[in-house]
């Protein structure tokens, strides 16, 4: 086996006899037919859908908050970073999915994450809602630490596909999120109501989580080696946590500062430059399971190399193209080829450690954090040296750079 993504069939090649529930006379019905596991995922993508929601709710308000709290610059920094603060919660809490089960932390997860919201929306002042926006990302980390392994367990032959379908959500719930909050704000004059209703919405899709069960979660590792994950084990991983946090960091820069530059260096309108991030986020919700489904077959690999590689020249294509509808045609490919790499690199990372895939998603989800973090902020340093275009020549080139690593 190779370290990095893998062998090109690794997912393929899981042991569903070892794996997968068996249904016999005396046990009944155990969630074994594809029908059972197709209505089991088909219930878990709307905590995805609802997740995702909950995320981009308080994304979309700091511009809200800023104005109601009275923020200055440095305390909006603080508040736009206060999710990604909490989501370092994610190793531990993939770590803790391994040993107390990944339902439970799922669980635990959107509870957290609907407290949070619902303190967001009883705050009063910048400390109460930095708080609680951190509790947000807390359960925003260890939901996603643990439920991003617990799909891959349902499909074990298409673990890549159902881990993109999945991801799939994301958009629906970046698209969801920002027309909830500028409806309440815009209807009501009351910023409070979106984080009201998103927190029952949590509450709701918990629920409705808990009305269904998957297959029993696999306690043995497929080749009869049960351990746990040990910081050791990272060696193994660090192309993965490497390629994840450009993969993160990438995303998180294009939606920082695409808009930025096609307005006041290309000379864009602003509906035509938020456009081409609408568009991107639109086709890279598609390619998710489209790369998914090509990843299980001819390998994790070979489809974080071609997303990545073909993905950094088009991105670099969108941002040297003249005004015009031109950066908005380049832009749809570019997150449809990028949406292929972040799923691939979870699939991956959760297959090499089978027996500790909540850890290793957690470990994975963690590097991402910090590459969404830390990338957008050197995006900033040059663009304070030069300018947004060589930004994205940066980033562009990160992404070429990530495909040559994925081996």
């Amino acid at each position: 086996m190779k370290l990095g993504l893998l062998s090109e069939r690794e997912g393929a090649e899981f042991r569903v006899s070892k794996s997968a529930p068996v249904m016999s006379m005396r046990q009944g019905f155990q969630m074994s037919m594809p029908q059972s596991r197709v209505t089991v995922f088909l219930v878990w993508l709307v905590p995805f859908i609802v997740y995702s929601v909950a995320y981009t709710t308080f994304g979309s308000s700091i511009a809200v908050l800023a104005n109601v709290l009275k923020l200055g610059p440095i305390e909006i920094g603080a508040l736009a970073s206060a999710l990604s603060v909490g989501f370092l919660s994610t190793f531990p809490g993939g770590i803790l999915s391994d040993k107390t089960g990944k339902r439970k932390i799922v669980s635990v997860g959107l509870a957290l994450c609907s407290v949070g919201l619902a303190a967001i929306g009883l705050t009063n002042s910048f400390v109460g809602c930095f708080l609680s926006a951190v509790l947000l990302g807390v359960g925003a980390g260890i939901y996603e630490a643990a439920m991003n392994p617990l799909v891959l367990e349902l499909f074990p032959e298409r673990r890549a596909f159902a881990l993109g379908s999945a991801h799939l959500c994301w958009g629906i719930g970046g698209f969801v999120g920002p027309l909830l909050v500028g409806y309440f704000y815009s209807t009501y004059a009351d910023w409070r109501l979106a984080f009201y209703i998103t927190s029952i919405l949590v509450v709701g899709a918990l629920l409705l989580f808990l009305t269904v069960r998957g297959p029993a979660e696999n306690k043995t590792d497929p080749d009869g080696d049960r351990r746990d994950f040990r910081l050791t084990d990272l060696k193994a991983l660090w192309r993965l946590m490497f390629g994840n946090l450009l993969a993160w960091g990438i995303e998180g820069s294009i939606v920082a500062w695409l808009i930025i530059y096609l307005t006041t260096e290309r000379g864009l309108g602003l509906l035509l430059a938020m456009s081409s991030l609408s568009v991107f986020f639109l086709l890279q919700a598609v390619g998710k399971p489209f790369w998914g489904l090509f990843a299980d077959k001819h390998g994790y690999t070979t489809a974080v190399k071609i997303c990545a590689a073909a993905g950094g020249i088009l991105l670099f294509s969108a941002i040297i193209s003249w005004p015009g509808i031109l950066p908005i045609l380049l832009m749809a490919p570019t997150g449809f080829l990028l949406g292929g790499v972040i799923p691939n690199i979870t699939t991956a990372a959760c297959s090499r450690f089978r027996s500790a895939s909540g850890a290793a998603s957690g470990i994975i989800n963690l590097s991402g954090d910090v590459g969404s973090i830390l990338l957008p902020f050197v995006f900033g340093v040059v663009v304070a040296f030069s300018s947004a275009f060589w930004g994205f020549v940066l980033v562009s080139s990160l992404a070429i750079l990530l495909a040559l690593i994925a081996k």
